[in-house]
């Protein structure tokens, strides 16, 4: 019952509508609190118990209220550091888009309920070293340079930042050369939105579905991912429906060896989140809706970034191979979503674990 009412009350935040209960019991209001946090949709799912007078008792009332004004507050912060970083950006000249979190929350009916966790900004190469200059300098920081995956690191007022060197990673070399001449081009002429008050240099939304499914389904397969990242495409898919070109995206999926993968997504923001079948871009199948399925259940068992229902919770080599075991088991039951870039994407995350464990 409990997973049930939350799914509800999900959907009821995303679209405004839809059935949902007049009242939670304690039990119950405790599973789908449990079940938000795991998903990291507290901020969504607490809202729409406020917003709809939802008789909770008054101990989870005020737990329900407390969750959304700590939303309201965390976004305020981070509104006011992502000024103070673009700021800095913008008067060193650099060539900069902001991507995913705050870019993303400004989709949903009120943006300070998507739950925030980091500021990611990408530079184009050319820009990258005067960037970390920049914000060393300006901002009173040090950035923390790995040179692993596809960001640097550092923390201004307790949010952590990611400098990102590449958007993200795929197993093929030729894909990764095909995303990043994307990246690239889209470098050359950036859109921008508003976040508040403030104007932001992002992607344009052709190159934002590509860059956040593509996060979403690597996370999905390495570690886990929770239901925010899914919420995230169907308010892409809702939002940015008339302004996409289907056929210049089915070639980019397609080109990118994730076109599988990406009807499965989409098949889980329909049946699960509630984006109507006609905003996702593409006809979906059967065979798309079962994939949803087997994915769901992982993202239910594992939660976001896959830190729940786990034997280790420790940081140290037994977490590490816990982590190993799980990614390698993803991509063998889900190989046949993007069978070569997983292949080629298994060595690839294997050779950055050992070697962040090595350094």
């Amino acid at each position: 019952m409990g997973q049930n009412f939350f799914f509800r009350l999900l959907q009821n935040e995303l679209w405004r509508k839809g059935d949902i209960p007049d009242a939670l019991t304690f039990e119950e209001f405790a599973a789908v609190h449990a079940m938000a946090r795991e998903q990291t949709v507290a901020g969504l799912v607490c809202n729409a118990i406020v917003r709809n007078n939802v008789r909770t008792g008054d101990d989870n009332a005020m737990r329900a209220m407390a969750v959304k004004v700590n939303h309201e507050r965390r976004a305020m912060k981070m509104a006011e550091v992502l000024r103070v970083l673009t700021a800095c950006l913008d008067k060193h000249r650099v060539n900069y888009v902001v991507f995913k979190g705050q870019t993303l929350a400004e989709l949903y009916p009120e943006p300070v309920m998507r739950t925030l966790g980091d500021i990611d900004f990408y530079c184009a190469p050319a820009d990258e070293e005067r960037a970390r200059r920049a914000v060393e300098q300006e901002m009173g920081v040090t950035v923390d340079v790995v040179e692993l995956d596809k960001h640097h690191s550092f923390y201004y007022d307790g949010i952590r930042i990611e400098q990102h060197y590449r958007m993200e990673t795929f197993g093929s070399s030729r894909h990764q050369r095909y995303f990043d001449a994307l990246v690239e081009r889209t470098m050359r002429e950036p859109s921008s939105m508003q976040i508040g008050a403030l104007s932001v240099k992002t992607m344009p939304p052709m190159m934002t579905i590509l860059v956040c499914f593509k996060h979403l389904f690597n996370h999905f397969l390495v570690e886990g991912v929770g239901l925010r990242q899914i919420c995230d495409m169907a308010m892409l898919f809702s939002r940015y429906h008339d302004e996409i070109d289907a056929d210049e995206l089915w070639h980019h999926i397609s080109m990118l060896g994730y076109a599988k993968a990406f009807k499965a997504v989409g098949a889980l923001t329909v049946k699960y989140v509630g984006l109507p079948a006609e905003a996702f871009p593409f006809a979906l199948t059967k065979r798309d809706y079962r994939w949803a399925d087997r994915m769901m259940k992982e993202v239910l068992k594992r939660g976001n970034f896959g830190k729940y229902h786990r034997r280790e919770t420790q940081d140290g080599a037994a977490k590490s191979l816990e982590t190993a075991r799980i990614a390698f088991g993803h991509c063998a039951r889900f190989l046949p979503l993007a069978p070569w870039d997983i292949l080629c994407l298994m060595p690839r995350r294997a050779s950055i674990t050992l070697k962040k464990h090595l350094s």
